[in-house]
């Protein structure tokens, strides 16, 4: 996913503003949706040049401590 992110960045001169928006139509790409708890991806922006991808974890409730999160930087 994240190299995904990164080449729709580049692309198309920033970042997707939802994970469908990165997913499109490509059917290789439709397991994206959620994480394995079954709990939809969210992405965050953090400004022009990172992202954040975030996982809910185990709990499926976001802000909690067992959120797992990816720093995007292109």
């Amino acid at each position: 996913m994240k190299k995904s992110i990164i080449k729709f960045k580049n692309d198309n001169k920033g970042f997707p503003d939802s994970i469908e928006e990165l997913i499109r139509k490509n059917p290789l790409r439709k397991n994206w949706k959620e994480d394995y708890w079954e709990t939809p991806y969210r992405l965050s922006k953090k400004g022009d040049q990172s992202m954040e991808l975030i996982s809910a974890g185990s709990d499926r409730q976001f802000g909690t401590k067992d959120d797992l999160k990816i720093i995007i930087i292109d």
